[in-house]
């Protein structure tokens, strides 16, 4: 399994997983999507195989810090969905994010 820590170094996002897993620890019966997106650079079907490993790697943290994996679908989605047209690096930036939803 990748660290994601490894994948996604921003020191904010180390913050966001501790939060999330904080959280997850407190509302044991919530139910918990996560979901990754990335830009469209190169071939889609790249970007989907890479965003699914993201999230397969986001989940795994959180299942090896004792959250129950049951509790976690996690969902690559690569370069659909975006915030924002792909035509600039910020809106490309902004369209690498890490979304989580309460599904139950």
């Amino acid at each position: 399994m990748v660290n994601p820590f490894l994948i996604m170094s921003d020191p904010f996002r180390q913050y966001l997983f501790l939060f999330l897993f904080l959280i997850l620890t407190e509302i044991e019966s919530e139910f918990i999507l996560s979901t990754i997106y990335n830009p469209l650079v190169g071939k889609k079907s790249s970007n989907v195989k890479l965003s699914q490993k993201r999230a397969d790697a986001v989940k795994g943290w959180l299942v090896g810090k004792g959250i129950d994996a049951k509790r976690i679908t996690a969902k690559g989605y690569g370069p659909d969905q975006p915030r924002v047209a792909n035509d600039t690096p910020e809106n490309k930036r902004l369209n690498r994010r890490i979304e989580f939803k309460r599904t139950k």
